[in-house]
């Protein structure tokens, strides 16, 4: 069944152990076709089962091709792997300063959106102690203040500004009380 003749696998393999430059992908793929080759081989001939000299001369070089074929794809197998690293290893080295550059991008979009989401918390809280101061100066009249629903967001967003208050619940129940409207 097997031939003298090498594989595809084998040729290709042969050409990218020769190919300084071969990509990981490539030598990743070729080692499979070669492990899948490999596979196919590791079955020995059934020499037992000859029923005449000729058939047994035939089967037993039949063996001898499959356990050479299985040798040299085994002996390849074990060529690719070092190459597969060297070639990962250099590819690392080519896309490290593109993968530097894509992080350094990242973290500028990252800084400008901190930035921009602190100004947008400075304006929530500046215009909350507006509504505050507001509605202090008014007595805390309930016709003056923020509606609940504006409330909520500001407690979802966690924008509350204790100003020197406890966090959490308490700091809650402060802003309803000081910014909120009062519900009739």
């Amino acid at each position: 069944m097997t031939t003298r003749q090498d594989t595809a696998a084998i040729e290709r393999a042969n050409e990218l152990l020769a190919d300084p430059g071969a990509s990981s992908a490539d030598l990743i793929e070729v080692k499979q076709a070669v492990s899948d080759a490999m596979r196919q081989l590791q079955h020995p001939v059934g020499i037992r089962a000859a029923k005449s000299f000729a058939e047994r001369e035939q089967l037993e070089q039949q063996e001898r091709d499959r356990a050479a074929a299985f040798d040299i794809h085994e002996s390849l197998f074990r060529a690719l792997i070092p190459a597969i690293e060297q070639a990962e290893a250099r590819e690392a080295v080519t896309n490290s300063p593109a993968a530097v550059s894509a992080l350094d991008k990242a973290l500028d979009t990252l800084e400008e959106a901190q930035r921009r989401e602190r100004e947008a918390m400075a304006q929530v809280h500046a215009r909350t102690s507006e509504i505050k101061a507001m509605k202090k100066a008014a007595g805390h009249h309930s016709k003056v203040g923020a509606p609940k629903p504006l409330v909520d967001r500001i407690v979802a967003l966690g924008a509350i500004d204790g100003g020197g208050m406890p966090t959490g619940h308490a700091a809650e129940a402060g802003l309803r009380r000081t910014a909120q409207l009062d519900e009739e």
